[in-house]
């Protein structure tokens, strides 16, 4: 990577207005909640693993 380019911060934008829980393709009102929110990270993997806890916690379901 050009060192220019590594050495800015990077930060990865989660828009999370509208959750959504179900792995298929398409809106559907009855697997989604409003969030209204924005997760933001300079690190990208914390950032999922927050957001996936989060949709599990909503989901009644544990991470493990």
């Amino acid at each position: 990577m050009l060192p220019e380019i590594r050495s800015r911060m990077r930060l990865t934008i989660c828009d999370a207005t509208t959750a959504m829980f179900e792995r298929r393709a398409g809106y559907k009102p009855e697997h989604s909640w409003r969030y209204n929110g924005l997760l933001v990270s300079e690190d990208p993997v914390a950032l999922d693993y927050i957001q996936a806890g989060r949709l599990s916690s909503e989901n009644g379901r544990s991470m493990d």
